[in-house]
Protein backbone atom coordinates (compact mmCIF):
# COMPACT_ATOMS: atom_id res chain seq x y z
CA UNK A 1 0.00 0.00 0.00
CA UNK A 2 3.25 2.08 -0.20
CA UNK A 3 2.87 4.79 -2.73
CA UNK A 4 6.82 4.93 -3.41
CA UNK A 5 6.44 1.04 -4.27
CA UNK A 6 7.02 0.35 -7.42
CA UNK A 7 3.95 -1.10 -8.67
CA UNK A 8 5.79 -4.45 -9.92
CA UNK A 9 6.56 -4.78 -6.63
CA UNK A 10 2.99 -4.34 -5.38
CA UNK A 11 1.48 -7.00 -7.99
CA UNK A 12 3.65 -9.44 -6.32
CA UNK A 13 2.96 -8.79 -3.10
CA UNK A 14 -1.35 -8.80 -4.22
CA UNK A 15 -0.36 -12.05 -5.77
CA UNK A 16 1.10 -13.96 -2.58
CA UNK A 17 -1.78 -12.60 -0.82
CA UNK A 18 -4.04 -13.97 -3.27
CA UNK A 19 -2.69 -17.06 -2.66
CA UNK A 20 -2.48 -16.79 1.14
CA UNK A 21 -5.95 -16.37 1.39
CA UNK A 22 -7.75 -17.84 -1.74
CA UNK A 23 -5.37 -20.72 -2.64
CA UNK A 24 -3.38 -21.79 -5.98
CA UNK A 25 -5.89 -22.02 -8.33
CA UNK A 26 -6.62 -18.07 -7.71
CA UNK A 27 -3.11 -17.28 -7.21
CA UNK A 28 -2.50 -18.79 -10.98
CA UNK A 29 -4.52 -15.82 -12.35
CA UNK A 30 -2.67 -13.59 -10.44
CA UNK A 31 0.87 -14.98 -11.62
CA UNK A 32 -1.09 -15.24 -15.05
CA UNK A 33 -1.72 -11.35 -15.12
CA UNK A 34 2.33 -10.64 -14.01
CA UNK A 35 3.56 -12.68 -16.49
CA UNK A 36 1.62 -10.85 -19.74
CA UNK A 37 1.95 -7.41 -17.73
CA UNK A 38 6.23 -7.90 -17.52
CA UNK A 39 6.96 -9.80 -20.41
CA UNK A 40 10.10 -9.74 -19.51
CA UNK A 41 9.81 -10.77 -16.14
CA UNK A 42 12.21 -13.87 -15.40
CA UNK A 43 10.86 -14.80 -12.09
CA UNK A 44 7.00 -14.34 -12.30
CA UNK A 45 7.22 -17.38 -14.75
CA UNK A 46 8.26 -19.53 -12.53
CA UNK A 47 6.28 -18.71 -9.59
CA UNK A 48 2.94 -19.21 -12.27
CA UNK A 49 4.74 -22.99 -13.03
CA UNK A 50 5.06 -24.03 -9.36
CA UNK A 51 1.72 -23.56 -9.05
CA UNK A 52 0.31 -25.09 -12.25
CA UNK A 53 1.95 -28.07 -11.36
CA UNK A 54 -0.61 -31.22 -11.26
CA UNK A 55 1.87 -33.77 -10.34
CA UNK A 56 1.33 -37.34 -12.26
CA UNK A 57 -1.25 -40.59 -11.80
CA UNK A 58 -1.08 -43.44 -10.60
CA UNK A 59 0.49 -44.64 -14.30
CA UNK A 60 2.74 -41.62 -14.02
CA UNK A 61 1.36 -39.50 -16.57
CA UNK A 62 1.56 -36.01 -16.36
CA UNK A 63 -1.49 -33.65 -15.46
CA UNK A 64 -2.64 -31.49 -18.12
CA UNK A 65 -0.89 -28.63 -15.18
CA UNK A 66 2.13 -30.58 -15.08
CA UNK A 67 2.33 -29.90 -19.40
CA UNK A 68 2.23 -26.56 -18.94
CA UNK A 69 4.16 -25.66 -16.27
CA UNK A 70 7.10 -27.69 -18.37
CA UNK A 71 5.85 -25.52 -21.08
CA UNK A 72 6.21 -22.42 -18.89
CA UNK A 73 9.63 -22.87 -17.78
CA UNK A 74 11.42 -24.34 -20.86
CA UNK A 75 9.81 -20.92 -22.34
CA UNK A 76 12.36 -19.27 -19.80
CA UNK A 77 15.07 -21.81 -20.05
CA UNK A 78 14.75 -20.90 -23.74
CA UNK A 79 15.24 -17.04 -23.64
CA UNK A 80 18.06 -17.57 -20.50
CA UNK A 81 19.67 -20.98 -20.62
CA UNK A 82 21.75 -19.98 -17.60
CA UNK A 83 19.23 -18.97 -15.45
CA UNK A 84 20.04 -20.66 -11.91
CA UNK A 85 16.07 -20.14 -10.84
CA UNK A 86 14.74 -21.72 -14.46
CA UNK A 87 17.24 -24.39 -14.12
CA UNK A 88 15.90 -24.99 -10.63
CA UNK A 89 12.54 -24.83 -11.13
CA UNK A 90 12.66 -27.47 -13.91
CA UNK A 91 14.33 -30.02 -12.48
CA UNK A 92 12.12 -29.40 -9.22
CA UNK A 93 9.09 -29.82 -11.39
CA UNK A 94 10.03 -33.57 -11.68
CA UNK A 95 10.33 -33.99 -7.77
CA UNK A 96 7.58 -36.56 -7.41
CA UNK A 97 7.86 -38.38 -10.98
CA UNK A 98 7.67 -42.26 -10.97
CA UNK A 99 10.97 -41.96 -12.67
CA UNK A 100 13.63 -39.13 -12.94
CA UNK A 101 15.07 -39.07 -16.42
CA UNK A 102 18.87 -38.64 -17.11
CA UNK A 103 17.94 -35.38 -18.77
CA UNK A 104 16.13 -34.09 -15.43
CA UNK A 105 19.83 -34.93 -13.55
CA UNK A 106 21.87 -33.30 -16.52
CA UNK A 107 19.50 -30.07 -15.51
CA UNK A 108 19.79 -30.43 -12.18
CA UNK A 109 23.67 -30.71 -12.64
CA UNK A 110 23.46 -27.17 -14.68
CA UNK A 111 21.41 -25.58 -11.65
CA UNK A 112 24.47 -26.84 -9.53
CA UNK A 113 27.03 -25.29 -11.70
CA UNK A 114 24.91 -21.78 -12.50
CA UNK A 115 25.24 -21.55 -8.70
CA UNK A 116 27.92 -23.66 -6.91
CA UNK A 117 27.33 -22.24 -3.49
CA UNK A 118 23.67 -22.60 -3.54
CA UNK A 119 23.51 -25.33 -0.76
CA UNK A 120 19.49 -26.14 -1.98
CA UNK A 121 20.75 -26.93 -5.60
CA UNK A 122 23.14 -29.36 -4.21
CA UNK A 123 20.06 -30.61 -2.24
CA UNK A 124 18.23 -30.84 -5.31
CA UNK A 125 20.92 -32.59 -7.68
CA UNK A 126 21.41 -35.35 -4.46
CA UNK A 127 17.52 -35.84 -4.74
CA UNK A 128 17.64 -36.41 -8.26
CA UNK A 129 20.89 -38.66 -7.88
CA UNK A 130 19.06 -40.39 -5.06
CA UNK A 131 16.08 -41.23 -6.71
CA UNK A 132 17.93 -42.46 -9.72
CA UNK A 133 19.86 -45.17 -7.73
CA UNK A 134 23.06 -43.47 -8.00
CA UNK A 135 23.32 -43.47 -4.13
CA UNK A 136 26.96 -42.81 -3.49
CA UNK A 137 26.22 -39.32 -6.02
CA UNK A 138 23.51 -38.13 -3.94
CA UNK A 139 25.46 -38.92 -0.35
CA UNK A 140 28.03 -36.84 -2.37
CA UNK A 141 25.45 -34.27 -3.29
CA UNK A 142 24.25 -34.04 -0.24
CA UNK A 143 27.81 -33.76 1.72
CA UNK A 144 28.43 -30.55 -0.38
CA UNK A 145 25.30 -29.08 0.87
CA UNK A 146 25.83 -29.89 4.21
CA UNK A 147 29.36 -28.26 3.83
CA UNK A 148 27.95 -24.55 2.23
CA UNK A 149 25.45 -24.76 5.42
CA UNK A 150 28.08 -25.45 7.61
CA UNK A 151 29.95 -22.90 6.14
CA UNK A 152 26.43 -20.61 6.37
CA UNK A 153 25.92 -21.01 9.89
CA UNK A 154 29.87 -19.89 10.66
CA UNK A 155 29.42 -16.71 8.76
CA UNK A 156 26.37 -15.58 9.72
CA UNK A 157 26.70 -16.73 13.16
CA UNK A 158 23.58 -19.08 13.14
CA UNK A 159 22.66 -21.80 15.83
CA UNK A 160 21.98 -25.32 13.98
CA UNK A 161 18.05 -24.85 15.29
CA UNK A 162 17.65 -22.39 12.70
CA UNK A 163 19.38 -24.34 9.47
CA UNK A 164 17.22 -26.94 9.13
CA UNK A 165 18.45 -27.22 5.44
CA UNK A 166 21.61 -28.64 7.19
CA UNK A 167 19.70 -31.59 8.99
CA UNK A 168 16.93 -32.04 5.40
CA UNK A 169 20.93 -32.45 3.73
CA UNK A 170 22.78 -34.62 6.54
CA UNK A 171 19.42 -37.18 7.09
CA UNK A 172 19.04 -37.62 3.40
CA UNK A 173 22.79 -38.41 2.92
CA UNK A 174 22.82 -41.10 6.34
CA UNK A 175 20.09 -42.71 3.70
CA UNK A 176 21.48 -42.82 0.67
CA UNK A 177 24.88 -44.76 2.37
CA UNK A 178 21.90 -47.09 3.51
CA UNK A 179 20.63 -47.92 0.10
CA UNK A 180 24.05 -48.05 -1.20
CA UNK A 181 24.96 -51.07 1.12
CA UNK A 182 26.71 -48.96 3.41
CA UNK A 183 25.18 -49.85 7.37
CA UNK A 184 27.98 -48.58 9.25
CA UNK A 185 28.65 -45.49 7.53
CA UNK A 186 25.31 -44.49 7.46
CA UNK A 187 24.54 -45.49 11.07
CA UNK A 188 27.75 -42.95 11.70
CA UNK A 189 26.59 -40.12 9.51
CA UNK A 190 22.92 -40.52 11.39
CA UNK A 191 24.69 -40.41 14.69
CA UNK A 192 26.07 -37.47 14.31
CA UNK A 193 22.69 -36.02 13.09
CA UNK A 194 21.70 -37.19 16.30
CA UNK A 195 23.84 -36.04 18.46
CA UNK A 196 23.65 -31.94 18.01
CA UNK A 197 22.62 -30.52 21.32
CA UNK A 198 19.18 -29.40 21.52
CA UNK A 199 18.59 -25.40 21.37
CA UNK A 200 16.32 -24.54 24.41
CA UNK A 201 16.66 -21.10 22.70
CA UNK A 202 14.35 -22.51 20.03
CA UNK A 203 11.92 -24.99 20.78
CA UNK A 204 9.74 -24.73 17.50
CA UNK A 205 12.59 -24.00 15.29
CA UNK A 206 12.69 -25.54 11.65
CA UNK A 207 16.19 -27.30 12.41
CA UNK A 208 14.74 -28.30 15.92
CA UNK A 209 11.66 -29.83 14.53
CA UNK A 210 13.65 -31.98 12.45
CA UNK A 211 15.80 -33.01 14.98
CA UNK A 212 12.81 -34.04 17.32
CA UNK A 213 10.81 -35.62 14.74
CA UNK A 214 13.65 -37.31 12.67
CA UNK A 215 17.29 -36.85 14.02
CA UNK A 216 16.97 -38.20 17.14
CA UNK A 217 15.78 -41.79 15.70
CA UNK A 218 17.31 -42.31 12.56
CA UNK A 219 20.49 -44.05 13.97
CA UNK A 220 17.82 -47.22 15.71
CA UNK A 221 15.75 -46.68 12.68
CA UNK A 222 18.68 -47.79 10.31
CA UNK A 223 20.30 -50.44 12.49
CA UNK A 224 15.76 -51.94 12.35
CA UNK A 225 16.16 -51.76 8.89
CA UNK A 226 19.35 -53.55 8.00
CA UNK A 227 18.85 -57.17 6.51
CA UNK A 228 20.01 -58.78 9.27
CA UNK A 229 19.63 -56.97 12.88
CA UNK A 230 22.45 -56.07 14.66
CA UNK A 231 22.48 -57.02 18.89
CA UNK A 232 19.48 -55.84 20.60
CA UNK A 233 21.68 -53.71 22.75
CA UNK A 234 23.60 -51.89 20.22
CA UNK A 235 19.87 -50.73 18.83
CA UNK A 236 18.57 -50.02 22.47
CA UNK A 237 22.07 -47.91 22.87
CA UNK A 238 21.17 -45.84 19.71
CA UNK A 239 17.81 -44.87 20.85
CA UNK A 240 17.44 -41.37 21.94
CA UNK A 241 17.02 -41.02 25.89
CA UNK A 242 13.93 -38.93 27.28
CA UNK A 243 13.05 -35.65 26.12
CA UNK A 244 14.12 -32.40 27.55
CA UNK A 245 11.04 -30.61 29.39
CA UNK A 246 10.05 -27.43 26.90
CA UNK A 247 10.08 -29.14 23.65
CA UNK A 248 7.14 -30.42 21.76
CA UNK A 249 6.05 -33.98 23.40
CA UNK A 250 4.02 -35.05 20.31
CA UNK A 251 7.79 -35.94 18.95
CA UNK A 252 7.64 -38.55 21.33
CA UNK A 253 5.53 -40.12 19.15
CA UNK A 254 8.31 -41.24 16.50
CA UNK A 255 10.31 -43.03 19.72
CA UNK A 256 7.53 -45.24 20.57
CA UNK A 257 6.90 -45.82 16.87
CA UNK A 258 10.19 -47.05 16.34
CA UNK A 259 10.49 -48.80 20.22
CA UNK A 260 7.35 -51.17 19.39
CA UNK A 261 8.81 -52.22 16.20
CA UNK A 262 12.14 -52.50 17.31
CA UNK A 263 10.42 -55.12 20.21
CA UNK A 264 8.56 -57.04 17.60
CA UNK A 265 11.53 -57.67 15.25
CA UNK A 266 13.26 -59.13 18.20
CA UNK A 267 10.64 -61.07 19.23
CA UNK A 268 9.97 -62.64 16.05
CA UNK A 269 13.30 -63.41 15.64
CA UNK A 270 13.27 -65.34 19.37
CA UNK A 271 9.78 -67.25 18.21
CA UNK A 272 8.12 -65.26 21.00
CA UNK A 273 4.66 -65.04 18.76
CA UNK A 274 2.81 -63.49 21.91
CA UNK A 275 5.36 -60.91 22.43
CA UNK A 276 4.49 -60.11 18.68
CA UNK A 277 1.04 -59.50 19.10
CA UNK A 278 1.33 -57.72 22.40
CA UNK A 279 3.79 -54.87 20.21
CA UNK A 280 0.93 -54.73 17.05
CA UNK A 281 -1.24 -54.20 20.09
CA UNK A 282 0.52 -50.86 21.61
CA UNK A 283 1.50 -49.82 17.93
CA UNK A 284 -2.23 -49.58 17.15
CA UNK A 285 -2.74 -47.59 20.12
CA UNK A 286 0.42 -45.12 19.51
CA UNK A 287 -1.05 -44.57 16.50
CA UNK A 288 -4.62 -44.10 17.70
CA UNK A 289 -3.44 -41.75 19.93
CA UNK A 290 -0.92 -39.84 17.25
CA UNK A 291 -4.03 -39.63 14.95
CA UNK A 292 -5.96 -37.56 17.66
CA UNK A 293 -2.91 -35.06 17.55
CA UNK A 294 -4.04 -33.03 14.54
CA UNK A 295 -4.06 -29.56 16.69
CA UNK A 296 -1.31 -30.38 18.36
CA UNK A 297 1.01 -30.93 15.36
CA UNK A 298 -0.86 -27.49 14.25
CA UNK A 299 0.36 -25.98 17.35
CA UNK A 300 3.94 -27.22 17.35
CA UNK A 301 4.33 -27.04 13.88
CA UNK A 302 4.93 -30.04 13.00
CA UNK A 303 2.09 -31.32 10.65
CA UNK A 304 4.14 -32.46 8.05
CA UNK A 305 6.60 -34.47 10.64
CA UNK A 306 3.32 -35.71 12.35
CA UNK A 307 2.06 -37.04 9.05
CA UNK A 308 5.52 -38.50 8.65
CA UNK A 309 5.00 -40.62 11.73
CA UNK A 310 1.71 -41.93 11.10
CA UNK A 311 3.43 -42.90 7.67
CA UNK A 312 6.24 -44.66 9.29
CA UNK A 313 3.91 -46.32 11.86
CA UNK A 314 1.66 -48.00 9.39
CA UNK A 315 4.42 -49.51 7.48
CA UNK A 316 5.76 -50.85 10.56
CA UNK A 317 2.00 -51.93 11.47
CA UNK A 318 1.98 -53.59 8.16
CA UNK A 319 5.36 -55.60 9.02
CA UNK A 320 4.68 -56.39 12.33
CA UNK A 321 1.66 -58.39 11.00
CA UNK A 322 3.84 -60.26 8.20
CA UNK A 323 6.34 -61.47 10.99
CA UNK A 324 3.22 -62.45 13.05
CA UNK A 325 1.49 -63.99 9.89
CA UNK A 326 4.43 -65.22 7.62
CA UNK A 327 2.20 -67.49 5.34
CA UNK A 328 0.01 -64.45 4.58
CA UNK A 329 2.64 -61.70 4.25
CA UNK A 330 1.67 -61.04 1.08
CA UNK A 331 -2.12 -59.96 2.68
CA UNK A 332 -0.71 -57.38 5.19
CA UNK A 333 2.58 -55.93 2.88
CA UNK A 334 -0.32 -55.21 -0.33
CA UNK A 335 -1.67 -51.79 1.52
CA UNK A 336 1.86 -50.90 2.41
CA UNK A 337 3.09 -51.25 -0.68
CA UNK A 338 0.32 -49.58 -2.75
CA UNK A 339 0.25 -46.71 -0.53
CA UNK A 340 4.06 -45.87 0.18
CA UNK A 341 5.08 -42.58 -1.67
CA UNK A 342 8.32 -41.57 -3.69
CA UNK A 343 10.87 -39.67 -1.18
CA UNK A 344 10.05 -35.86 -1.83
CA UNK A 345 12.69 -32.98 -1.90
CA UNK A 346 13.03 -32.18 1.21
CA UNK A 347 13.40 -35.49 3.11
CA UNK A 348 14.28 -38.89 2.60
CA UNK A 349 11.65 -41.72 2.27
CA UNK A 350 10.40 -42.86 5.67
CA UNK A 351 12.22 -46.11 5.81
CA UNK A 352 14.82 -46.64 4.13
CA UNK A 353 13.84 -49.30 1.61
CA UNK A 354 10.69 -49.91 -0.98
CA UNK A 355 8.36 -51.66 0.93
CA UNK A 356 8.19 -54.85 -1.66
CA UNK A 357 11.26 -55.74 0.03
CA UNK A 358 9.63 -56.82 3.43
CA UNK A 359 7.62 -59.14 0.73
CA UNK A 360 10.71 -60.32 -1.03
CA UNK A 361 12.54 -61.30 2.55
CA UNK A 362 9.30 -63.45 3.47
CA UNK A 363 9.23 -65.32 0.19
CA UNK A 364 12.84 -65.84 0.14
CA UNK A 365 12.65 -67.43 3.79
CA UNK A 366 9.43 -69.67 2.44
CA UNK A 367 11.40 -71.04 -0.33
CA UNK A 368 8.95 -69.07 -2.53
CA UNK A 369 12.31 -67.76 -5.07
CA UNK A 370 10.10 -67.05 -8.18
CA UNK A 371 8.31 -65.11 -6.15
CA UNK A 372 10.66 -63.18 -4.29
CA UNK A 373 12.63 -62.43 -7.68
CA UNK A 374 9.51 -60.95 -8.86
CA UNK A 375 8.63 -58.76 -5.39
CA UNK A 376 12.54 -57.86 -6.36
CA UNK A 377 12.34 -56.67 -9.78
CA UNK A 378 8.76 -54.66 -8.14
CA UNK A 379 11.20 -52.86 -5.73
CA UNK A 380 13.97 -52.20 -7.81
CA UNK A 381 11.61 -50.30 -9.82
CA UNK A 382 10.77 -47.53 -7.00
CA UNK A 383 14.50 -47.77 -5.50
CA UNK A 384 16.76 -48.69 -8.31
CA UNK A 385 20.08 -50.43 -7.44
CA UNK A 386 19.27 -50.23 -3.63
CA UNK A 387 22.11 -52.92 -2.11
CA UNK A 388 19.47 -54.58 0.06
CA UNK A 389 17.08 -55.79 -2.54
CA UNK A 390 19.93 -56.35 -4.98
CA UNK A 391 21.22 -58.78 -2.34
CA UNK A 392 17.78 -60.59 -1.95
CA UNK A 393 17.19 -60.68 -5.51
CA UNK A 394 20.55 -63.17 -6.25
CA UNK A 395 19.54 -64.85 -3.49
CA UNK A 396 16.04 -66.24 -4.50
CA UNK A 397 18.09 -66.42 -8.07
CA UNK A 398 20.75 -68.37 -7.41
CA UNK A 399 18.42 -70.48 -4.67
CA UNK A 400 16.00 -71.11 -7.70
CA UNK A 401 18.41 -72.63 -9.97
Amino acid sequence: LRPDCPEQERAYADALAVLLMDGPVKAQEAWETICSTWKRDPYAPLFYAMLLRDGFDGQGNPGEGQKEAVRVVEAVLKERPGSQAALFMRALLEEVAPSISPETVEIARRAVAANPFSASAHHLLGHCLFRTGDYEGASAAFKESENLCLAWEKAENVPPALDDAYFRSILYRAVSEFCAGHYKKAEAIASRAASVPLDKKHPLAPGTLLQLWEARTLPARLMLARPGLPRQALVLKAFPGPLPKGFPDLSNGMTAVASQYMGACYAARQGRTDAVASAFDKMSGILRLLMDGADAARKQMSVSYWARCLQTGSLYSSEIRSLMFPDSANVWMSEAIRSQRFSSLLLPPVVPYPAEWVLARAYLKSGKFRECADMCEQALKRFPNHAGVLETLDKARSSGK
